[in-house]
């Protein structure tokens, strides 16, 4: 098991509520995507990156874990993309993607359909990938557009 998913693991028993649970892996990807993107080799010297997802490419300017400023709020990202960091964020993600389809990722879901049939997803764990592969979905547009 890796690094990422051993955190996330230890996080469930701890938490007596769902709500807290949910408040504790927010919490969790938010500081593993964030912390990634700070060690991430694969920048510009303008500190971008670019990404290659199955819906095409994308530029990530910057990523900053922004913390929850209050019982009622869950930890996020904000994510700038095309260039560095320059006005408000293109995103801010709450409990951030970790996982990217991979046929043969080590991650494994499998999902009971209404029809009984379960559906087996296979994932890696790539905090950074994730979050590309989520802006390139929805085309790169930021969440006001």
């Amino acid at each position: 098991m890796s690094e990422i998913r051993e955190r996330f693991k230890h996080l469930l028993p701890e938490s007596a509520t769902p709500a807290e649970t949910l408040k504790a892996m927010a919490q969790a990807k938010a500081e593993v995507v964030s912390s990634e993107w700070e060690d991430f080799p694969g920048k510009n010297l303008e500190g971008t990156a670019s990404f290659s997802t199955r819906q095409g490419e994308v530029a990530i300017g910057e990523i900053r874990h922004r913390p929850a400023e209050g019982d009622k709020e869950l930890d996020s990202v904000e994510v700038w993309v095309g260039g560095p960091a320059a006005g408000p964020p293109a995103w801010r993600l709450i409990n951030p993607p970790t996982l990217v389809p991979d046929p043969t990722g080590e991650v494994v879901l499998a999902d009971e359909g209404p029809d009984g049939r379960t559906t087996i997803r296979r994932y890696r764990e790539d905090p950074l990938g994730a979050v590309a592969e989520f802006i390139a979905t929805n085309q790169g547009r930021s969440e006001g557009a």
